[in-house]
């Protein structure tokens, strides 16, 4: 491994180059991976990262994250960072709106003129009292707050799943939850705001939702989305929903769904990469296996294979492989790893990148990200450069 040391004012900055077998990424010996480490000005045991977003010149990206006091409320943090200089270009704490209780961030997106953060702001504490609301944040590229709007939606509770820059503003999809004494109500939405927040009229879909805290991507004018989906109308004493996977239409129906056998949905995590196309990654009885769905919605043969790890907090396609950060099995809370996985030889590498704990994963294009942290508590985001050229298979995903 060579490394090189470099400082710039206070901000340490550093350069790895290291040659890393990617044979499981691309079927054979790989060049050199290089990539950059930045120390990041945040506290592990504050801080929970929510998401990454990356410019579309892969120049820039987005972190957004949640932070706890010690009472348990929750603000959102949000940094611009810039792959060039591999530099901390501002950071926020954006406060909880309107005098609520607590925000919690769901996903960030830039365009050239700034970065929008989706977020969800619970009303109340109390759980029985509570609203919880779907809110939009646009900050410029120096870090200025130019605007903040609660989306206008029908139904008590409104909740974010996804964000992305279209043109001239931001599109937003998610979830609506109603209830009675008896019965609770789902339905999936999405709006168009312009740059300067001012939204179109909503797309409304009352035929059920993916509920809650499904995974989301759009990409064009659709959404990718993956998780236990409740039908329109759900009885409060029978309650239930199944692990679904569908693609629909920002402002029209439902392009197609799957209902993949889960034998058991607690062991499962699912990742969307930018094509639209789904993976997900389970374990059950020392045998991990890994299902792929095409943007088409096309189910390829569930594979599997043996594996040490259990739980699995993030997954995103990388190359032709899958990169993943997980726990062993046999240590309670054990530290986790990053792992890449390889479909077409079915088997999962160790991935020794760096030292540090992984705690988030994102990967876009030939890009990938990981925001880590170091025994000591200090967090780090490990990355490639901006210029790195694209791998063999070139998968898009976070």
């Amino acid at each position: 491994m060579t490394l090189i040391l470099m400082s710039r004012g206070d901000m340490k900055r550093y350069w790895y180059t290291m040659a890393v077998g990617l044979g499981c990424m691309a079927g054979a010996q790989a060049a050199p991976l290089a990539r950059l480490g930045l120390p990041l000005p945040l506290a592990s045991g504050d801080f929970s990262p929510q998401h990454i977003g990356f410019s579309s010149d892969n120049k820039q990206l987005c972190l957004t994250g949640t932070n706890s006091d010690p009472d348990g409320r929750s603000t959102a943090q949000l940094l611009l960072i810039d792959r060039a200089s591999n530099t901390v270009s501002w950071q926020k704490k954006v406060p909880v709106p309107d005098g609520y209780s607590d925000i919690s961030p769901v996903q960030c997106a830039l365009d050239a003129g700034g970065v929008y953060l989706l977020a969800n702001v619970n009303t109340r504490s109390v759980r029985s009292l509570r609203q919880t609301l779907a809110y939009i944040y646009r900050f410029d590229l120096q870090g200025t707050q130019t605007g903040h709007k609660m989306l206008n939606l029908p139904g008590r509770d409104h909740f974010g799943a996804a964000v992305a820059v279209a043109h001239g503003g931001v599109k937003v999809a998610g979830y609506l939850k109603d209830e009675d004494e008896d019965s609770e109500y789902y339905s999936m939405f999405a709006v168009r705001l312009d740059s300067a927040l001012a939204a179109e009229p909503p797309s409304i879909k009352k035929t059920g939702a993916f509920a809650p805290f499904p995974a989301a991507r759009m990409v064009g004018d659709h959404l990718f989305v993956a998780g236990n989906f409740y039908a329109q109308k759900i009885s409060k004493a029978e309650g239930g929903g199944d692990y679904a996977i569908s693609k629909l239409r920002l402002n029209g129906a439902y392009q197609w769904s799957l209902r993949p056998p889960t034998p058991d949905p607690l062991v499962i995590f699912t990742g969307i990469a930018s094509s639209g196309a789904i993976a997900r990654l389970g374990y059950h009885k020392q045998t991990s296996s890994l299902l792929l769905v095409t943007s088409e919605g096309k189910a390829m043969p569930e594979i599997s294979f043996a594996s040490k790890y259990c739980e699995t907090s993030e997954l995103a396609a990388f190359g032709a492989a899958y990169l993943a950060i997980r726990r062993p099995c046999d240590v309670i809370r054990g530290r986790a790893v990053l792992v890449s996985i390889s479909p077409e030889e079915r088997t999962e590498q160790l991935l020794d990148w760096f030292a540090d704990e992984p705690v988030y994963l994102a990967t876009d294009s030939a890009s990938w990200a990981v925001v880590a942290k170091k025994r000591a508590g200090q967090m780090f985001l490990h990355s490639s450069p901006a210029s790195t050229p694209a791998l063999p298979g070139g998968g898009r995903a976070d």
